[in-house]
């Protein structure tokens, strides 16, 4: 099966609250005349967004952070204010497409500072997700819990979040 057809896996919940999120965030935007685009870190929603909903036919109406597809890296995003959505994406920041490369060349006796900086990298996407929590005016993420545990330990810790 495709895996970007929502009939076959839990894109089919995540894609929902997705373009629901989204379009609020734009209503909200043009009620209040204009302000900062909303932003999605991952470039997921772009498959599901109508062509007839897109600037000029072809731009989507928010940023885009995806290191793969723009070379815009959200690590280093300042999220304050702005509303975030983050579709299955925020889970492999620094945890495994990032990870598997350093781990790649890994071996068994080789220095404690090349595992070093492979297990930092799994910190990425929990730091990240931290710094949506605490500087986005509103933020959907969506990501499968058991697949990062230091995401998940970001979820349990925190006030403002809770799995569903």
């Amino acid at each position: 099966s495709d895996y970007n057809s929502p009939k076959f896996n839990e894109r089919t919940v995540e894609v929902a609250l997705g373009l629901w999120f989204m379009r609020k965030c734009l209503e909200r935007l043009h009620r209040s005349g204009g302000g900062v685009v909303p932003v999605e870190v991952g470039n997921v929603l772009a498959m599901y967004w109508p062509q007839s909903e897109r600037l000029f036919g072809r731009l989507l109406p928010w940023q885009v952070f995806d290191l793969g597809d723009n070379g815009q890296d959200a690590t280093h995003a300042d999220f304050s204010g702005v509303a975030v959505l983050s579709i299955s994406t925020v889970e492999h920041i620094g945890y495994d497409n990032e990870g598997v490369a350093r781990v790649a060349g890994f071996r068994i006796g080789s220095s404690a500072g090349g595992m070093e900086s492979w297990v930092r990298a799994w910190d990425a996407g929990p730091a990240l997700l931290q710094r949506i929590v605490d500087q986005a005016k509103h933020f959907l993420v969506t990501f499968p819990v058991g697949f990062n545990p230091h995401l998940d330990a970001v979820v349990s810790r925190s006030p403002r979040l809770r799995r569903l």
